[in-house]
C-alpha cells in the first residue's frame, strides 16, 4: 500500500512518538506501506523541526529528524520523474545540510 503522509503527521511522530500518531511511523518503519514524498514536503518538515520553539520545547535532536528522515528514505519514494530523481546519498544530504544543527556524525 502507498500513503501520503501529512507534514503535521509526520512531526508529531517525533514529538509523541508514543502517541497517538507514532504508530504511523513504526508501521512505516515495519515496512506495512510505501509512503510517497515530494521535495516540498521534506522542505517543510524540515524547516518546521528546526524552529528553535519546537526544539526547545520538545527537545528535538539532530539524531532524531536524521532518523525520521532515513526510514522516509528507506521506506518511501521520491514523487518526482526518473530523470530528474536525486540519489537517496544525495536526498539525505541535502536535507541534513539545511539543519542548522551541527551534525556529530553521519546518520545514514
Amino acid at each position: 500500500m502507498r500513503a501520503v503522509v501529512d507534514t503535521n503527521v509526520l512531526i508529531r511522530t517525533i514529538i509523541k512518538p508514543l502517541g497517538t500518531v507514532g504508530a504511523v511511523l513504526q508501521r512505516l518503519a515495519a515496512g506495512d506501506y510505501h509512503i510517497v514524498y515530494s521535495r516540498p514536503l521534506l522542505d517543510e518538515l524540515v524547516e518546521k523541526l528546526d524552529l528553535p520553539r519546537l526544539k526547545d520545547k520538545y527537545g528535538i535532536t539532530v539524531e532524531m529528524v536524521a532518523g525520521l528522515l532515513a526510514v522516509l528514505s528507506l521506506r518511501g519514494s521520491w514523487s518526482c520523474r526518473k530523470s530528474r530523481c536525486p540519489s537517496v546519498e544525495t536526498r539525505r544530504t541535502i536535507w541534513l545540510s539545511r539543519l542548522r544543527w551541527p551534525a556529530t556524525q553521519p546518520w545514514w
